[in-house]
């Protein structure tokens, strides 16, 4: 079992299966991406996919068909990775946002959180900001690609 980190920049775990399964038909191992491109999210994420695997590995006997295994392997992937927490859900405090007339511009609900807002809508706001500011449109698709890239 390892965490290797792919030319797309991506974590993935890497479990290689024993022989004598090997010997059976099982595949050489299970690569599982980590869905995260940050190395201690993927730290944390691996030790949860890895420690699934390996008891999923100890349960296997002679009659464990490979199909079947596959399929266990695959749903308890789906679930473990239903359970990561998202990186755009990260909350900023909540500021007021002011329109041009200087009053407050209210924020949906669904954005909002008692804690902030996502950083989603903060950078929609921010993009929308800079178009009042008469920016060209190049340096404000600049702006929102570089902050994207930064927020994923």
């Amino acid at each position: 079992m390892y965490l290797f980190r792919a030319p797309n920049c991506t974590y993935y775990t890497r479990i290689c299966l024993p022989k004598h399964l090997r010997d059976r038909g099982f595949p050489f191992d299970f690569k599982v991406s980590l869905l995260t491109k940050t190395r201690s999210v993927a730290v944390t994420r691996n030790f949860s996919i890895a420690q699934s695997i390996k008891s999923l590995l100890d349960s296997v006997t002679i009659n464990t068909d490979i199909e079947d295994f596959k399929s266990v392997v695959d749903q308890t992937i789906d679930k473990l990775r239903n359970e990561f927490s998202r990186v755009d859900v990260v909350l900023l405090p909540v500021r007021a946002l002011y329109t041009d007339d200087k009053t407050p511009r209210d924020v949906s609900n669904e954005a909002r959180d008692e804690r902030g807002i996502r950083l989603s809508v903060a950078l929609e706001c921010f993009i929308i900001s800079k178009q009042k500011d008469k920016i060209r449109p190049l340096t404000v698709d600049q702006l929102r690609q570089r902050i994207n890239h930064f927020i994923y």
